[in-house]
């Protein structure tokens, strides 16, 4: 039987814990103005039981402030520094990039340099739709993704707003090449070339960007209203191999350029050439090393009557669409794949993410402590790993997962692609057993959904496992873990809403974890012992008592006393111990990870320490009542003062105990 007051105690305990943890200054980020803010009352222990913590990378590792530093086609590349850059000659692919980092996004113009003050969680995401409106999440003017030496020179008054980085990134990244987009409206799009005239497209169709196609495409009128363009934009291994024959405008009909073989493609000399899949493949691979996320830019030209046929198809599957009906959404992506399969792969971009300060240190000392750090993402392996060595998450050389041996990767740094994590999580699967061992793990391309099965599959595993996001996306691996940690960034408070905890930035989270997280279960496991440890000497003395009386049911002790035991005399004193011992000075758990161990393990709350703690009990209750049965029993002293001193011994005695218990004195 668990006592009522222990439930009391604990969740009062649990408060109190809570409360000191939010007044940590050390986890208050000056340049967000936030700190940190826990949500959860029942999971401060559990903080220091951690085995496991699996982090997404995008926001939650690095500051989800994109800036564009690479634009390439076949024929050029451009490197973005901090200056203007100039648009290659005779280069019709390079313009054509530009225009599709324009038009193919849903970034819009906000006259007025402004931040959202409101709660930006609750914005309605773009639906599956010929035509959005478009709604903000949230806003970066140029102050907050580039320095003052990077600003643009040109027009100072347009301000950017929209619901990716990556997109804001683009679009601010082509006004370097002198393309700036002015105004957008619900099927038009306005930009403008340096000493030109505005330029205002028809926007007739938009597929939105969703996981499954990883891909968005936009389709406006061309050069006259019988040609449309199909801008596409989306991830290497979606749009690489979705390349096909290239329709030609008209006005490239009439210009003499070299044969072309069946597929479009300008046909090869008898001197190997590499094909412009394989050119662009190249560059993507070239800045994936570089740690830069990289998003391959395509383009169809098609007849207008094709498009309006492939657009009542369109209609029809979004009249009948049923969200989560897999016949459903498989007619939906047959009908984007008809649209965006025969697309001309036109160059790449590439954008720089930076980590957040303090996260190698942070992920070097969770290492150190034997948490095993997952990290999950969708990039691209060769951009994953770049960044996974970057962060300190891999120290030597990965090795590849292999599904089909089975070997161990004790303590190795594990890749794991997104092909092999379907077979992984399934429950009848022994993979997972062969990671326990590994020191760290990288998953790449994965979609949201990905990251909650391995999340789930990891917890079936055993141990506590931790989940730590930044975005919406990051929303079902954070309530599939144990104990979910969001990250208060630009993608919105969902994560932040559905956490347990919630950090200004990553390098908070071993303060979190190392430091408070020890703290709260050795408290709470001390307090535990101790509560057990002060009933059962109770109960010891009482049968003490009727062995001593012959089992005559004669209790000495005023029943006052036993009354107010529990509740006043013995209810402070494990209260303000749970809130402020500190068995381990703060200088201590930071510097030396290591001392996280016996809580992972749970070496300070078991079994063993439970049964020594009641024969401590016993013992000290037979000690007790023999000290004061032998003092008192031949004097004149009525039975009402044996049970006085009876009372006030074992109180001495368990105020002693818990003083040489404290560690913070």
């Amino acid at each position: 039987m668990i006592p009522l007051a222990l439930y009391i105690t604990i969740e009062l305990i649990k408060l109190g814990q809570v409360f000191y943890m939010q007044q940590d200054v050390h986890m208050f980020s000056e340049d967000k103005d936030e700190a940190f803010v826990a949500r959860s009352l029942s999971m401060a222990e559990e903080l220091g039981q951690l085995t496991h913590l699996l982090s997404d990378k995008t926001g939650t590792l690095t500051q989800n402030k994109m800036i564009l530093r690479r634009c390439a086609t076949v024929d050029s590349e451009c490197a973005v520094e901090n200056q203007s850059c100039s648009v290659p000659d005779k280069d019709a692919d390079f313009r054509d990039l530009l225009t599709n980092m324009i038009v193919c996004n849903t970034v819009f113009v906000q006259n007025k340099r402004r931040r959202d003050v409101i709660d930006v969680g609750s914005s309605v995401s773009f639906k599956r739709c010929s035509t959005c409106l478009f709604i903000h999440s949230y806003g970066f003017t140029d102050s907050d993704l580039i320095d003052e030496e990077e600003r643009l020179s040109g027009i100072r008054d347009i301000n950017y707003e929209g619901e990716s980085p990556d997109e804001l990134a683009l679009v601010k990244g082509a006004r370097r090449f002198g393309y700036y987009m002015t105004a957008r409206a619900n099927n038009s799009v306005t930009f403008q070339r340096v000493g030109e005239p505005d330029i205002k497209v028809e926007v007739l169709c938009t597929l939105p960007f969703d996981t499954d196609r990883k891909k968005m495409s936009v389709c406006i009128v061309g050069a006259h209203d019988e040609e449309v363009i199909v801008f596409s934009k989306g991830a290497d291994s979606s749009m690489l191999k979705s390349t096909g024959k290239r329709v030609k405008r008209p006005s490239e009909r009439l210009q003499a350029i070299p044969e072309e073989d069946e597929d479009g493609f300008p046909l090869q000399s008898t001197n190997f050439q590499p094909s412009r899949e394989e050119l662009i493949r190249s560059k993507v691979d070239e800045y994936a090393r570089m740690g830069l996320r990289t998003l391959v830019m395509g383009m169809r030209v098609m007849n207008r009557s094709d498009f309006d046929d492939w657009f009542k198809t369109k209609t029809m599957v979004e009249l009948s669409h049923i969200p989560g009906n897999e016949q459903s959404e498989k007619e939906w992506q047959d009908m984007a794949e008809e649209l965006e399969q025969p697309t001309r792969v036109i160059g790449v971009t590439a954008v720089e993410d930076k980590l957040q300060e303090g996260v190698e240190s942070s992920i070097r000392s969770l290492r150190e402590a034997k948490i095993q750090v997952w990290v999950l993402t969708g990039d691209n392996k060769l951009t994953a790993e770049g960044v996974a060595t970057a962060c300190g998450l891999f120290r030597d050389v990965p090795v590849h997962f292999d599904l089909d041996s089975d070997e161990r990767y004790d303590g190795e740094d594990v890749l794991v692609s997104k092909n092999q994590i379907t077979e992984m999580c399934l429950p009848v699967s022994t993979a997972f057993d062969r990671l326990d061992g590994c020191c760290s793990v990288l998953c790449y391309r994965l979609n949201p959904g990905q990251k909650a099965e391995i999340v789930k599959a990891v917890k079936r595993r055993g141990g506590i496992v931790a989940a730590i996001g930044d975005g919406a996306n990051d929303v079902p691996m954070i309530q599939a873990a144990h104990v979910g940690i969001g990250v208060s960034g630009n993608e919105g408070s969902q994560a932040s809403m559905a956490a347990d905890f919630v950090l200004a930035q990553f390098s908070f989270v071993s303060r979190l974890i190392l430091l408070h997280g020890h703290w709260n279960y050795a408290r709470i496991a001390n307090v535990l012992l101790y509560f057990f440890y002060k009933n059962v000497q109770n109960v010891m003395i009482t049968f003490f008592i009727q062995v001593a009386n012959g089992w005559t049911c004669g209790f000495p002790i005023n029943m006052t006393y036993s009354v107010t035991y529990p509740i006043i005399f013995t209810s402070l004193q494990p209260i303000l111990f749970g809130v402020m011992e500190q068995d381990r000075t703060e200088k201590e758990l930071l510097a030396d990870s290591t001392l996280y161990e016996p809580g992972r393990d749970g070496k300070l709350y078991n079994v063993k320490q439970f049964l020594l703690n009641l024969v401590d009990a016993v013992w000290q209750a037979a000690v007790c009542y023999a000290t004061v049965h032998y003092l008192v029993i031949d004097s004149t002293h009525s039975a009402q003062y044996l049970g006085f001193c009876l009372a006030s011994t074992m109180f001495t005695t368990n105020m002693t105990h818990l003083i040489l218990e404290t560690r913070c004195l």
